[in-house]
């Protein structure tokens, strides 16, 4: 089956634990779907270092030097220490991250094993089932940990930060079927890509519809069709909300054939129809 984040994960549920008086060692996780004014974030300079996973959604990170990158799912961004940058997040509702933050020091301790790579602020660890649970099971066990023990879960906090770092090196070797599906993500959540076949975007992109379909699985986590399908589902939700548009006109501009069968695939994703939808927003 592919992957994919039920609506219940996208939520807000963080937490934060302080060691001393000392800023730099805060120590925390959770889940963030920003949305609205939390879309961009500028200029941020961090006291302590962390890790962002991007869980869904698309955005530009831009770092100290203006250089930007695109972001999405299975992207990782490092909160380097005292280091100015910037992101943007496309404001449709869409987007869920994965945190954990770290103590500036032992982060520099890191550093200087070389155990994590302190200059690039994006990594690309990919993003699967088994990347997910170890982040849910990270923040269940914080969650429910009693306050005099957080200290002990740090070791188990790093575990998950190294096996980022493992990863991204891992997926260096294969920059090119990356880049590949970094494309093809950015052609297929396109409205106007929606009627078009997407054996069709495999061969504007040079490469075999199967090769296609297993890379982008592998490393986005979910076929291209349900990929489709979900960047779909977002932008239904975010015109329901608005309320400007009628379902049967919302039904043609995302490609469907009527206003049945837009209905029919909304609550096979969503568990609601879009009218119970727009109602309860």
């Amino acid at each position: 089956m592919p992957f994919e984040i039920s609506n219940e994960n996208f939520r807000n549920d963080t937490m934060y634990h302080q060691f001393g008086s000392d800023y730099t060692n805060l120590f925390g996780c959770g889940f963030l779907n920003k949305k609205d004014k939390k879309c961009k974030e500028e200029n941020s300079i961090f006291k302590h270092y962390g890790i962002v996973l991007v869980l869904n959604g698309n955005g530009k990170h831009i770092d100290e030097d203006g250089n930007e990158t695109t972001v999405y799912p299975g992207c990782l961004i490092q909160r380097i220490p005292d280091k100015k940058q910037s992101l943007h997040i496309n404001p449709d509702g869409s987007w869920l991250e994965f945190f954990i933050c770290i103590g500036k020091g032992m982060y520099e301790s890191l550093v200087s094993m070389d155990l994590l790579d302190g200059k690039q602020t994006v990594l690309v660890p990919g993003l699967n089932r088994a990347i997910f649970e170890h982040c849910t099971e990270f923040h269940q066990l914080m969650k429910f940990s009693h306050p005099a023990e957080i200290n002990m879960l740090v070791p188990e906090a790093l575990k998950i930060i190294l096996m980022f770092h493992r990863l991204h090196k891992e997926n260096s070797s294969n920059s090119k079927d990356r880049e590949i599906v970094h494309k093809a993500s950015m052609l297929l959540a396109k409205p106007s890509s929606y009627k078009v076949p997407i054996a069709n975007i495999a061969e504007d992109l040079n490469i075999g519809y199967e090769k296609f379909r297993k890379i982008f699985k592998d490393i986005m986590g979910v076929s291209p069709h349900s990929y489709v399908i979900q960047k779909r589902m977002d932008i239904a939700k975010t015109y329901l909300i608005d309320k400007n548009k009628s379902i049967k006109e919302i039904a043609l501009e995302l490609g469907f054939a009527d206003a049945y069968a837009f209905s029919k695939q909304f609550r096979k994703c969503v568990g609601l129809s879009p009218s119970e939808f727009r109602k309860e927003c």
